[in-house]
């Protein structure tokens, strides 16, 4: 339910970054390069709310003093970055000549929603049920191996073929047919690779539930072991911390791997849109300035993961805790 409930936020944004561009479009004298500010102002209203509502359906910030903490500060977070959007709609007013009850009616809205947020990001935690946490043996049996990789693969392959028809069937429909055939085969790859990541977000989704639950809701409790097993931070641990940092870091490590792979797809997938689209215009500096980026992104981010993920499993190792269970073993049943 929960799942579906983020899907619907992210519509929510959509809907609403939609109806704000064509209110500001409507109302501004003078739109011209101001537009991409609007559009930034506009990303910096609505997505706090929507990470904010994700964050509080997720942990419990009532479990613990450091909980509490860490809660106000997240909320100073997103009000502040909600601040700054309002300096920049502010700045986009002046420079397009668009009425000030603009500027208003946007805060009023970002107002609410954080409002709803709070009230409604506890609500979908409370109604959750518990996650599959095994209490002994491999966090990870090859069983869920077998089957994570099958939904991949199928929501890839689906993914390929949906695209290359849909988007080859527009071609058709809207240039006549005059479109070369690795248009729609580079199309279909999109889909299939953008497709394979949100497979892969589903099961980080369930891993983080996971870790969740073993840390019992404490955000803080994870922030502090997670900078001793993932960062190698020397930081003395409580005995209770201690105890469950082990199969913390086993779980950990599964999911880490598997956020590498859904940070390649995603790169992939939105840089090489981008790149088709520098190919098809070698004049377009903002294009390749995106596909620039993404690349540095991509050589900044792998590594570290990578070495994090590194860091994560010898800490398991070390202390005894089995990640992925052995051939011919049987899982243990989960708690």
């Amino acid at each position: 339910m929960r799942v579906l409930a983020f899907i619907g936020g992210l519509v929510a944004v959509t809907v609403l970054s939609a109806g704000s561009a064509l209110l500001l479009a409507t109302q501004a004298e003078e739109r011209g390069e101001w537009f991409l500010l609007s559009g930034l102002a506009m990303t910096l209203f609505w997505v706090p709310p929507l990470v904010l509502a994700s964050l509080l359906a997720f942990w419990d910030f009532t479990r613990s003093a450091g909980a509490r903490r860490a809660y106000r500060r997240t909320l100073i977070l997103m009000v502040l970055i909600q601040v700054i959007a309002t300096v920049l709609l502010s700045a986009y007013v002046v420079l397009s000549r668009t009425p000030w009850w603009v500027v208003a009616a946007f805060v009023a809205v970002a107002i609410g929603l954080t409002a709803a947020a709070v009230k409604i990001g506890p609500v979908f935690r409370r109604t959750e049920g518990p996650s599959t946490l095994r209490a002994e043996g491999a966090v990870y049996t090859r069983a869920d191996l077998r089957r994570d990789v099958r939904r991949i693969v199928v929501t890839g392959v689906a993914g390929l073929v949906v695209g290359a028809v849909g988007f080859g069937a527009l071609f058709l429909v809207l240039d006549d047919g005059d479109v070369p055939v690795w248009w729609m085969i580079g199309a279909g790859l999109f889909c299939a690779v953008l497709a394979a990541g949100v497979a892969v977000s589903f099961i980080v989704w369930r891993l983080a539930r996971q870790q969740r639950d073993l840390l019992d809701g404490d955000v803080e409790r994870g922030r502090t072991i997670g900078k001793v097993v993932i960062r190698g931070k020397k930081i003395v641990l409580s005995a209770e911390d201690e105890a469950i940092a082990p199969r913390y870091a086993a779980i950990s490590a599964v999911s880490q791997a598997y956020t590498l792979v859904q940070l390649a797809t995603l790169l992939v997938a939105i840089g090489g849109s981008q790149l088709a689209r520098v190919i098809g215009d070698p004049t377009d500096t903002f294009t390749l300035i995106l596909v620039c980026a993404y690349v540095l992104l991509f050589v900044a981010l792998v590594p570290m993961a990578v070495i994090q993920l590194c860091r994560t499993r010898t800490y398991a190792r070390d202390h005894g805790e089995l990640i992925i269970e052995q051939r011919g073993t049987v899982a243990a049943p989960s708690a």
